[in-house]
C-alpha cells in the first residue's frame, strides 16, 4: 500500500505543474490591461454605432485622443476597437491603433480587415465623434465664412 501511494504521489507531483503550465497558457496569452478597457463601463454613445470611452481622451487641444468602438456590420455588441487622434483645427480624425481579441494592442498597419472596413464605413471624419470629443474641451467646429452680398448693383446672377 505504501509503495502505491509514494507513486501515486511521485505521479500527482510530476502532474500538477504540467497541467497547471498548460492551463495557465492560454490565460497569459492574454492582456488584461486591452480586456479590461474592452469591457469597461465608461463607454458612452454618440451615435446609433459608434461609443466612446470618456475616461480614454486625453490630449492638449486642438490635439485629443480617444478610444472608439464602432459596431461591425450594424451588430450591437461585436465591435472594432479604435484608438483616434482628433485635430480640432482641422476638424479630422486619424486612426493610430486598435484592440485584437486576446486584448493586445496592434498599431493600424497591423489591423484587422475588419476593424479597418468598420471605421472606414463610419466615415474618416465622423462629426458627431468630432463634435462630441472637441466640445468637451469647448471647441466647436469653425463655420465657414460665406462672402457679403453684393449691393452695388454690379451683381448679376447667372
Amino acid at each position: 500500500m505504501t509503495t502505491k501511494a509514494l507513486t501515486l504521489t511521485r505521479i500527482v507531483i510530476w502532474l500538477v505543474p504540467l497541467f497547471s503550465t498548460i492551463l495557465s497558457a492560454p490565460l497569459s496569452a492574454q492582456n488584461p490591461t486591452g480586456i479590461q478597457l474592452r469591457n469597461d463601463l465608461a463607454w458612452h454613445g454618440v451615435s446609433d454605432r459608434i461609443q466612446i470611452h470618456q475616461p480614454s481622451v486625453q490630449g492638449k487641444p486642438p490635439y485629443i485622443d480617444v478610444w472608439e468602438r464602432i459596431a461591425i456590420g450594424n451588430t450591437y455588441g461585436n465591435w472594432a476597437y479604435v484608438k483616434n487622434l482628433i485635430d480640432c483645427q482641422q476638424w479630422t480624425q486619424i486612426p493610430f491603433s486598435t484592440i485584437d481579441r486576446n486584448g493586445y494592442f496592434v498599431h493600424w498597419s497591423d489591423a484587422p480587415g475588419s476593424v479597418k472596413a468598420a471605421w472606414e464605413a463610419h466615415g474618416q471624419g465622423n462629426e458627431r465623434v468630432i463634435t462630441g470629443v472637441c466640445g468637451l474641451y469647448g471647441i466647436t467646429k469653425q463655420r465657414r465664412e460665406t462672402p457679403d452680398t453684393d449691393k452695388s448693383g454690379n451683381y448679376v446672377e447667372r
